[in-house]
Parts: structure tokens; C-alpha cells; sequence
């Protein structure tokens, strides 16, 4: 629960228990959380103490005060199914929770960056498309995510289209392919000042994200960098025993510096 002789000082304790709480599920949306006086009673401190850890809570915007009602949850938890692909719209979507998207860059460009041009299998002379969206909540940011696109595609694909289909699904149309596959990698950086900015959120914290390929007869077709704000999102991954994983299963687990 909470230690005395931690020198993590009393209120982040606190902070972090029912922080915890919430994002597990122990306290749901619209639930009340204890009291100052029971959280006094809880913990043995003073409030002053309580105070400063649901403050905390206040500005992750897991909590919302109400006068005279009490302190209650806010937290819109966003579960992405890792054995499926989907647009972040989808995802957003099947956790029932209304997200606000907003085009930030759609644009044909070329890259010195070895990493995008490895994933998609192209040459550094190739043009890709990119697109570059934010999602948010109740006008918050919660999400931040670049999108590239094979060459093959560009043609295919309008600025006009894209704000109403997810674009894997607009190449599936227009190209008459199936998506294979999927591959994942998920991450937890310190972003750079862009992406800080337009998540806004505070200089030095952390944020979870994925990278994510979809693959076509083999090939690959899409590449997906999104960041999130971490205190709201969690990945879910259901494996089967036994060898009978599949290729939409490839997950790969990694740590960023």
C-alpha cells in the first residue's frame, strides 16, 4: 500500500495506489472515490497530504471534482485487442468512447529515415505518403499517431477519402488485397518537444505507443507510429497454447530509450 520509510514522498504514494485502482478497474468511470476523511483514515495522514494526491489525480484527468458531491472517476480507458487490427478510430470506438480526430499533415514527402524506408521495404528515393492525425477527448489529446504508406498506394489514396475510411481499408478497396497480418512493437519514450506539444503534455514524461506494420500477400503496405497518453491506454492480448500462434499474432515487446 504505502510505505512510511519509502522516500517517495507520502502524497505519490497515494497518488499511485488509486491511480493503480483505476486503471485496473477497481474504481470505474462515475464512481466516487473515498473521501478526504477516509482517505485520512485510510493511510494515517493529514489533509494537507490527501489534498496533494488528488491533485495529482486531477491534473492526469482520471478524477473530476463536484461541489458538494464529492471527488469522482473520470478515466476513459482505451483497450486496444492486439490479436486484431484496427484503425485508432476503431479502437477508440470499441471501448465506447467518443474521440474527436484532426488532421494535422497529409502530405507526399521523402525521408532520411532508415527505419520508416526498412519497415516499408522502400528506398530512401521513394515518396510515401504521410499522414499525421491527433485524437482527443472532451478536447484533451490523448493520441498522437504518424501514418506511412508504401508507394504502391499513393495514388489511390485522397485527402478527401481518408478523413472517412481508415486507409488499410481504402487499399484493401482499390487494390483488391486482404490484409495478411499485422506486426507489433510497443514502446514507452520520453517524446520529443513536437509531440509533447501537440499531446500537451509536460516536458520529461513518459508515453506508451506502438509501431505497427500491416502486411499484403506478404508485402507491406502500412506503417503506423501512434503515441498515448500512458495513464489511458492498455494493450490486451489473448495467446493460445501450444504452436498454433499465428502470424496475426506477431508481437514484439521493446523498451525505447
Amino acid at each position: 500500500m504505502v510505505d512510511r520509510d519509502n522516500i517517495v514522498p507520502m502524497y505519490k504514494q497515494i497518488s499511485n495506489y488509486l491511480t493503480n485502482h483505476i486503471i485496473e478497474g477497481k474504481y470505474e468511470k462515475g464512481d466516487k472515490v473515498p473521501t478526504e476523511i477516509e482517505l485520512m483514515d485510510k493511510f494515517g495522514v493529514s489533509r494537507t497530504t490527501v489534498r496533494l494526491a488528488v491533485e495529482q489525480l486531477l491534473e492526469k484527468g482520471l478524477v473530476q471534482k463536484r461541489p458538494g458531491k464529492g471527488t469522482f472517476v473520470t478515466n476513459d480507458k482505451v483497450y486496444h485487442q492486439l490479436n486484431e487490427f484496427k484503425s485508432l478510430y476503431g479502437i477508440f470506438l470499441d471501448s465506447n468512447i467518443e474521440v474527436e480526430t484532426k488532421l494535422i499533415n497529409f502530405d507526399y514527402i521523402k525521408m532520411p529515415n532508415k527505419n520508416i524506408y526498412e519497415k516499408l521495404n522502400v528506398t530512401s528515393e521513394d515518396k510515401l505518403l504521410k499522414v499525421t492525425r491527433v485524437y482527443l477527448i472532451d478536447d484533451k489529446p490523448i493520441a498522437y499517431a504518424e501514418i506511412f504508406i508504401h508507394p504502391d498506394y499513393n495514388d489511390i489514396i485522397s485527402e478527401k477519402e481518408e478523413k472517412v475510411h481508415p486507409i488499410y481499408q481504402i487499399i484493401e478497396k482499390e487494390a483488391s488485397l486482404k490484409i495478411d497480418y499485422a506486426s507489433f512493437e510497443i514502446f514507452s519514450q520520453i517524446p520529443n518537444q513536437k509531440i509533447s506539444d501537440f499531446m500537451q503534455i509536460k516536458e520529461g514524461s513518459p508515453i506508451l505507443g506502438i509501431e505497427r506494420v500491416l502486411y499484403a500477400n506478404n508485402n507491406p503496405i502500412e506503417y503506423v507510429v501512434a503515441n498515448f497518453q500512458s495513464e489511458k491506454f492498455r494493450f490486451k492480448l489473448t495467446v493460445p497454447s501450444g504452436d498454433t500462434t499465428s502470424r496475426s499474432e506477431m508481437i514484439v515487446f521493446k523498451m525505447k530509450d
